[in-house]
């Protein structure tokens, strides 16, 4: 077995995000995990999380892509690495789902829905005419 298939056991993937909501809810509940939220703490967890998660890749490579303005225009050698060179699948799992937890823990305390919020988000972009997301590969 696979350090991989450990975090994928007994997984209903017809969980809504409205079902996944009440999960993470509760669960923050029982553990008592709650009880110091307010947005900013949980903004700020996010972006630790977020940053743990980013830590799961960074500098596992010996070679580095340079963009600018959204154009590769070099690459950069790292001169000495001491973190692994290879990808922990299951360590990048926990922390995205950690990302996701505090995500959806922040609209519930926004009393926001976050199926709603995302929605509106691709909306907007899509109206706005973000360059990135219009521009084609050449």
């Amino acid at each position: 077995m696979d350090d991989n298939d450990e975090f994928v056991i007994n997984i209903d993937y017809n969980t809504t995000l409205e079902k996944l909501t009440e999960i993470v809810t509760d669960y923050r509940k029982e553990y008592r995990l709650d009880r110091y939220d307010t947005e900013e703490e949980l903004i700020k967890a996010i972006s630790v999380e977020a940053g743990e998660l980013l830590n799961e890749i960074l500098f596992k490579k010996d070679t580095y892509n340079v963009f600018k303005h959204g154009k590769k225009i070099g690459e950069c050698k790292c001169i000495e690495t001491t973190y692994n060179t290879s990808y922990n699948t299951l360590d990048i799992y926990r922390e995205l789902a950690d990302v996701m937890i505090y995500c959806i823990a922040l609209s519930h305390y926004m009393h926001r829905d976050i199926t709603s919020l995302i929605l509106q988000k691709i909306e907007y972009n899509k109206n706005r005419g973000r360059k990135y997301m219009l521009r084609e590969e050449k």
